[in-house]
């Protein structure tokens, strides 16, 4: 399974002109490989920042040691590294 980051699917989404042909190609390799996951998580009284679902679907990924298909690798290699 690879998890994918909210980013993914905006750039795809947005048809942005940097990323949207990438992750469209790496989505394909990935759902090639197996099943693509973007996981929801809301937790009642939070705003939906995105912070918490991206430190929950980062941590996922580390603790589970699955692919986490992302531009923003900064943020989640600092998740990573926390929870090793």
């Amino acid at each position: 399974m690879t998890l994918v980051d909210t980013n993914v699917l905006l750039d795809l989404v947005t048809d942005d002109p940097i990323w949207a042909d990438w992750f469209a190609a790496r989505l394909e390799a990935a759902a090639a490989c197996g099943v693509v996951s973007r996981r929801k998580y809301r937790r009642a009284g939070v705003s939906r920042t995105g912070v918490f679902s991206d430190f929950f679907i980062g941590s996922q990924a580390a603790v589970q040691q699955l692919p986490l298909l992302t531009r923003d690798i900064d943020d989640f290699g600092r998740i990573s590294q926390h929870s090793s």
